[in-house]
């Protein structure tokens, strides 16, 4: 099914998504070779691409050489390796349910995810990685479940507000309700004037008003 904001002139979207994985392919590089593996990975990637400044100072995300990062398929074995050794490391965790999303194996990052958030159910990253992995499916229940998801991470984690929203516009707008997607944005601008994503925001909105990308 054809996305609003996953059009051929839409790319900005494909390009955020971009920077997190590869973010995190280097992080999890970094991160392989840490002895200290508590929260690592996502949850300074989602709140530094919801930061101007970028992810903070001294992560391992900002370590990890990138020409030297293996690919995910590579990483896959260890991650799931030490994720089974520490299962109660929430990063380790998330991170291999991406892992899985980003090879095809949605399901099984699901799953993942829905064991994480029987044990932490007042987490706002679980939260949104879970409307993260729902949200690239095509099934309405799915999309309506990952808007929800959304917003529980914005309530639960207030630095994902920008990215909540930027996505439970996109997911409103996948349901057919573009209207619903633009007043989400507006509403979004209107309270955070400010906000770094500022022109994503115009440009989806532009986009809506248009009828492109669809």
């Amino acid at each position: 099914m054809g996305s609003l904001l996953r059009g051929p002139r839409s790319r900005w979207l494909a390009v955020f998504f971009v920077a997190l994985i590869m973010l995190g392919v280097g992080a999890a590089a970094a991160w392989f070779g840490s002895e200290n593996s508590s929260r690592p990975v996502f949850s300074d990637v989602w709140g530094g691409l919801s930061r101007p400044d970028g992810p903070a100072k001294g992560h391992a995300a900002d370590k990890a050489p990138a020409a030297l990062a293996p690919s995910l398929a590579e990483l896959l074995p260890g991650l799931e390796a030490k994720s089974a050794a520490h299962p109660d490391d929430v990063g380790a965790q998330i991170l291999l349910a991406q892992t899985y999303n980003e090879l095809g194996r949605r399901a099984d990052g699901l799953k993942v995810l829905e064991r994480l958030a029987k044990a932490r159910p007042n987490d706002g990253e679980i939260a949104f990685a879970r409307a993260d992995l729902l949200g690239h499916g095509e099934n309405a229940a799915e999309l309506r479940q990952s808007f929800d998801l959304y917003a529980r991470a914005a309530t639960l984690t207030p630095r994902l507000i920008p990215l909540a929203r930027l996505h439970q516009g996109e997911v409103r707008a996948r349901l057919g309700d573009r209207a619903g997607a633009i007043r989400i944005w507006e509403a979004h601008l209107a309270r955070f004037p400010e906000d770094a994503h500022r022109a994503l925001f115009e440009s989806a909105i532009a986009q809506a008003r248009a009828g492109t990308g669809g």
